[in-house]
């Protein structure tokens, strides 16, 4: 509703767009609109009076952030077509009486930011008399005087009036004046758009204004409501008490009680206790009157909540949608009554701060002193819960199983459930785990939620949108039941690094699939008969960005029929060996960002085949690879002007030409016509070419095999030998097998073998694991990797110009920078081997270390050799 009105009274701002008449009215800007109407814009003019060239047909009239501090009377008297009047940020003190005399077609009127204070000399009664038809008028921002009291009699006068803006005073009562208002249904006291500094509300403070819709109390200090003083207010439907901070629960919980059995459907409550609160807790008290409602909204965003008495959710039936962004919501037994919300559709809980606050019993946690890092001497990983019978009641069903169980027991004295919860135990009871039976839509993302996702079992619902984004659901074990109905899921920026095949099993209804900005490289790579998305047959649009993948198995879409958008972009693939020509349906693949040369025939190949019998376009994205514009890509290159193929952004996806220029595809017609001109010629000579030097290869290779057969062949023996009786010593003094695990480019591998193991090693008698040596024999590379940075203290990354070449050092960075955010320790160091003449082609983690200068030189003097090992053996150790 506040939205409408101020839009109908600023609405002119756009009524000069289309066809208008410019008219001369110096020196404001007058024009007439293709509706007839005259607008008279003087806006920030300096003036100090109404200019006499205004015509006297106006219908909007613009005097804002002018230098009038005083309207005589009749200054208005000629104007009898004006509708809009806007007087804001002026400087007037005080009305005359006959100041609007003959505006008697005024609907609008704007006062605000001036300095009529609230009183009768500043409103003098009459002076509105002829105002009937005024539907808003807003006098906010005047009075900064807590004693002000409201001109009731002056005000009486509009009896159309329908929005009121007026500042808020001290024991705000509203006389028998707005009695008259029979129209009046927005009232808006809020500190947000004047002054208000209401601090206690009466039981009188309404009693006139009985027909009021919606009204705005919000930051106006307000620290006590009394318990009727809603109670005038039957046809609210929104009540707006946000930025109250020192209000609190309990009080607001009691000014509810004027509001039962009222018309109120929206209640803001956002920001109701002070920024540093702590334990905040919702009490049953606090709600109790909400049962008497039949709210559909609330809004409780900022308020610092933590706890939730479960019967707090029993007096919240009605409501449909809920706004709880920016708490500390932690687990509670009111997560086992969420099935009472049974009208609820939509839930906002974005933006969660983690609490470490602890409690013995849900019923204790009552102080606002609470401590919120207590040793870890009085935290009980297992504290005792008591559920009430009314909580628990799905239990009866289940009783042989649960009393088998270590986390559940029945007291059978006081009818009592004991249920011990740790941060997974929600994942363990012995019943399904209730949910909102009809909500559709979840919102926790960016909520700091710290755990491994295992088998869920919820209880039937019809969730159709959830977005956990941006937590760190680093495991997604699965599989997560009663999920069928969820058509948009959204996993992205969870720092996940394990998904399982069955995760996803009972998702059969996903049209919608984000899990970019994850590390899922090596998940998906293992699931190589495509069982991870199998059932997401109905799946449309799939997002993989940034998760560092490599390769995918060809099998690993082979469920996704209908699929339509696939985004694989900014990961690290150079080739293509999935198959997609099952998608049918398949408009839109991304493939930007990742290290692709040219667009892959096997590809191509399979687009082709998906649009053959289709007469739309296919949308393929491939900037930010390193694509080459040479013969041996010339055949991609045609592929692109195809008629039904279609890039996205050409001006910025770029190729590069063998000269080293760079060019965009705007101008790819040009170029492919060079390159085939140039190609007859050039591929025919290099193919000679290749051929001869082949057979050249292989006659030499012959030749030197059949020289030095003898000494291969001891050669190998010995190797073999040796290899078959290695056996490694493990001799653990700690935590770690190693002290550091060296990353290197096989360049260096002399500076490592040579000199980092005679100094480290044999001198300061640390343990280095270098992959020559240490590396387990059968296992993959990537799982050697992370086997070696798991069970070394440190990481040490000797920096040269082909360490950051090396796109497994690059892994190796990754993956010691992936293992310092899930242990919390330091794991990575840098040693700066030798000169790089440009750091940018390192990666941003290695980039950021150099900044900040958190890396170790190595000396060109031979003097300095000695201190620069001490500090290295110093930052391993450490």
């Amino acid at each position: 509703m506040l939205l409408r009105v101020l839009s109908l009274f600023f609405g002119c701002l756009t009524l000069t767009q289309g066809k208008h008449v410019d008219i001369p009215c110096k020196p404001c800007v007058c024009r007439r609109t293709s509706s007839d109407k005259l607008v008279a814009n003087c806006k920030d003019k300096h003036l100090s009076d109404i200019p006499k060239h205004i015509p006297n047909s106006v219908a909007y009239l613009f005097m804002s952030y002018n230098s009038i501090y005083h309207l005589p009377g009749g200054s208005f008297k000629r104007f009898s077509a004006l509708e809009h009047l806007d007087l804001s940020f002026n400087q007037l003190k005080r009305l005359h009486v006959d100041t609007f005399t003959g505006a008697t077609n005024l609907l609008h009127l704007n006062l605000n930011g001036n300095y009529l204070q609230l009183y009768e000399s500043a409103y003098p009664v009459g002076v509105f008399r002829q105002q009937k038809k005024l539907l808003t008028l807003n006098i906010a921002k005047n009075t900064d005087v807590a004693h002000s009291v409201y001109p009731d009699q002056t005000l009486g006068d509009l009896t159309a009036l329908q929005t009121l803006f007026i500042d808020g005073v001290q024991n705000a009562s509203f006389g028998i004046g707005f009695s008259k208002l029979k129209n009046l249904t927005t009232l808006s006291l809020s500190g947000e758009r004047g002054h208000c500094s209401v601090q206690t509300l009466l039981n009188t403070s309404f009693l006139h204004t009985p027909f009021v819709r919606n009204l705005d109390i919000s930051k106006c200090r307000i620290t006590f409501i009394e318990a009727n003083t809603f109670w005038p207010l039957r046809h609210i439907h929104t009540l707006d008490m946000s930025d109250n901070q020192y209000l609190g629960f309990d009080r607001m919980g009691e000014a509810l009680y004027g509001l039962r059995y009222s018309s109120l459907s929206v209640l803001k409550i956002n920001r109701i206790v002070t920024t540093f609160a702590i334990g905040v807790h919702i009490k049953k008290n606090n709600t109790r009157y909400l049962s008497d409602l039949s709210l559909k909204e609330i809004h409780m965003d900022t308020n610092r909540v933590e706890l939730i008495d479960q019967e707090c959710l029993g007096h919240l039936k009605t409501v449909e949608l809920i706004f709880m962004n920016h708490n500390r919501v932690t687990f509670g037994i009111y997560l086992l009554s969420l099935n009472k919300l049974t009208n609820l559709r939509t839930i906002y809980g974005y933006n969660q701060y983690s609490s470490n606050i602890p409690f013995n019993t849900v019923e204790a946690v009552t102080d606002t002193n609470l401590n919120p890092n207590p040793p870890l001497s009085s935290f009980d990983p297992h504290p005792i819960v008591r559920y009430s019978l009314e909580t628990i009641h799905a239990c009866e069903r289940y009783e042989a199983e649960c009393s088998n169980s270590h986390s559940y027991r029945k007291n059978h004295n006081n009818h009592q459930y004991d249920v011990r919860l740790d941060q997974t135990s929600i994942m363990n009871l012995p019943f399904k785990i209730p949910l909102p039976p009809n909500a559709t839509y979840a919102n926790f993302s960016n909520s700091k939620l710290n755990y491994d996702i295992l088998e869920l079992n919820f209880q039937t619902n019809k969730f159709k949108t959830i977005d956990l984004s941006h937590n760190v659901f680093s495991n997604w074990t699965g599989p997560i039941h009663e999920c069928q109905t969820v058509e948009y899921l959204d996993l992205s920026e969870n720092y996940c690094k394990y998904v399982s095949h069955t995760f996803f099993m009972f998702a059969s209804g996903l049209k919608v699939l984000n899990i970019s900005k994850n590390y899922l490289s090596v998940s998906l790579l293992d699931d190589t008969d495509g069982q991870i998305f199998a059932n997401q047959t109905n799946l449309e649009v799939i997002r993989i960005a940034h998760n560092l993948i490599r390769e995918l198995p060809p099998a690993i879409f082979r469920g996704l029929t209908r699929l339509e958008v696939l985004d694989l972009s900014w990961n690290m693939m150079t080739s293509w060996n999935i198959e997609i020509r099952h998608m049918l349906h398949l408009h839109t693949l991304d493939i930007s960002g990742n290290r692709y040369e040219g667009i892959p025939t096997p590809l191509t190949k399979q687009i082709d085949h998906i649009m053959r019998n289709r007469n739309d376009t296919f949308h393929l994205s491939i900037k930010g690879n390193i694509l080459k514009c040479d013969c041996p890509r010339l055949e991609s290159l045609e592929w692109i002007t195809r008629p039904y193929i279609t890039f996205e952004d050409p001006g910025n996806t770029k190729c590069t030409l063998s000269d080293g220029e760079s060019i965009s595809f705007t101008d790819i017609e040009d170029v492919i016509a060079k390159l085939q001109l140039r190609c007859k010629i050039v591929i025919p000579i290099l193919s000679i070419a290749v051929f001869g030097l082949l057979l050249f290869m292989l006659i030499f290779g012959v030749g030197m095999v059949y020289r030095y057969r003898w000494k291969l062949r001891y050669l190998y023996y010995t190797t073999r030998r040796k290899y078959r009786g290695y056996q490694r010593q493990g001799q653990e003094e700690d935590h770690f097998t190693y002290d550091a695990f060296v990353s290197y480019a096989e360049t260096d591998r002399g500076f490592v073998i040579q000199d980092m193991r005679a100094v480290l090693e044999r001198t300061y008698g640390l343990r280095l694991c270098i992959h020559d040596r240490d590396f387990m024999v059968g296992e993959a590379i990537t799982a050697n990797i992370i086997n070696a940075i798991q069970s070394s203290r440190k990481t040490i990354a000797v920096l040269s110009p082909d360490f950051a070449k090396s796109s497994w050092c690059d892994y190796e960075v990754h993956m010691a920078k992936l293992e310092s955010i899930h242990t919390g320790r330091n794991v990575l160091c840098v040693l700066w081997y030798s000169h790089i003449p440009d750091i940018r082609i390192l990666s941003r983690d290695i980039q950021d270390m150099i900044e900040y200068d958190t890396y170790i030189k190595y000396p060109t003097q031979e003097n300095d050799k000695e201190e620069f090992w001490t500090k290295v053996k110093a930052a391993i150790s450490f």
